[in-house]
């Protein structure tokens, strides 16, 4: 869930417009704050949700209680380093997820 959208600002230099402060976004599974997040989108009778998690192990550990027609997963970025979100997490994630379903 995002609670606070990102701020930006123009450069006083270029004009181009600079963020002054992040995205504050809440796990819609353990509720931590982060800035940045892996969002699923889910359709459901034609609505369209979008739902913001703070890692792998989060986002599997909500997809069971999804009802959904359709379930859109993030890309999967093997250069992605942040923790919680590398590609070593996803599939650490994916494991799990099969041995509960």
């Amino acid at each position: 869930m995002i609670l606070q959208h990102p701020t930006y600002q123009p450069c006083p230099c270029c004009s181009q417009e600079k963020e002054v402060s992040p995205a504050i976004i809440k796990c819609d599974e353990c509720g931590n704050h982060f800035p940045e997040s892996l969002d699923i989108h889910i359709e459901q009778d034609g609505k369209l949700t979008t739902k913001e998690f703070c890692s792998w192990d989060c986002l599997f550990t909500h997809l069971p209680k999804v009802t959904a027609d359709t379930i859109i997963l993030p890309s999967l970025d093997f250069k992605e380093e942040r923790k919680g979100m590398t590609a070593g997490e996803f599939f650490g994630a994916v494991n799990q997820f099969k041995t509960q379903i």
